[in-house]
């Protein structure tokens, strides 16, 4: 798995560092899912594509909401109970304890192309540099949406 936790003896207590399907583990994990349920929702998603019901780029997010949609159906009363209660952990300090690893473009910035000497090409001419600059960008989802989205980029990474 592509993801580094901190020491617990509960997988409920790790905080994560992922990238990659190390991410969906960790989410896995977080929202501790049983592995019967989220081969299920695996398989499914498999036989869609086989039977052409899906694309193969839609095997991923049809997974993926899968997951979020079965720690969502399986915890709705789970949580209310446990607001009542006084314990529990809730969705938005499992989310936190999630850094999910993406990379993106970031906006072109013109610059002037010089020599290790000083000297700028195009002499009178000044020649720029448009290129699009990829850089790494580690984020914690605040909510489901946000949750998606960085599974869905870090998978594609």
């Amino acid at each position: 798995m592509n993801s580094s936790h901190q020491m617990s003896r509960s997988p409920n207590n790790h905080s994560y560092t992922c990238f990659s399907a190390g991410c969906l583990g960790a989410t896995v994990a977080i929202f501790n899912l049983t592995i019967e349920s989220v081969l299920d929702i695996a398989t499914e998603a498999q036989g869609l594509w086989q039977r052409g019901t899906i694309g193969r780029y839609h095997v991923v997010e049809h997974f993926i909401d899968g997951i979020l949609d079965l720690y969502l159906d399986s915890n709705r009363n789970q949580e209310k109970n446990e607001f009542e209660n006084g314990n529990g952990i809730f969705l938005e300090e499992k989310l936190s304890r999630i850094q999910v690893l993406t990379t993106g473009r970031t906006k072109p910035e013109a610059t002037e192309v010089c020599l290790g000497d000083g000297s700028c090409l195009g002499g009178n001419r000044k020649w720029y540099d448009y290129s699009y600059r990829y850089s790494h960008h580690l984020r914690s989802p605040t909510n489901m949406k946000e949750l998606k989205e960085l599974l869905m980029q870090t998978t594609w990474m």
